[in-house]
């Protein structure tokens, strides 16, 4: 399976994508527990990092089976870095980081 170019680029493209997403959850917990010095708004952050791929698996994995899979994993992943480059806006509260990451780490993009 590797010996097809087109299968080593979409999961090149996913295993970046996937370390992407990680990176940006702990670095984001992080920095909330670096703002707040709270254990739990850390915690609560980085469970709310889950919360989209649940509930997005649910609602919207119908969506990867009805459009193009090419154009929804790029459609994502242009959408999750346009999130993640609102999280660097300065002085953004606590609640609109975790606000932006919810949308961020959405279920629907894994196909």
């Amino acid at each position: 399976m590797f010996t097809v170019r087109e299968f080593r680029a979409l999961w090149a493209s996913q295993i970046l994508s996937e370390g992407g997403d990680r990176l940006a959850l702990v670095a984001l917990t992080l920095l909330i527990y670096d703002r707040t010095r709270s254990p739990l708004l850390a915690a609560l952050a980085y469970a709310a990092g889950y919360l989209p791929w649940i509930v997005g698996g649910l609602f919207f994995s119908g969506f990867g089976d009805r459009l193009p899979r090419r154009e929804m994993m790029v459609a994502c992943d242009v959408i999750r870095a346009l999130l993640v480059a609102a999280m660097l806006i300065p002085r953004t509260p606590v609640a609109g980081l975790v606000g932006l990451l919810l949308p961020d780490h959405d279920g629907a993009g894994a196909v």
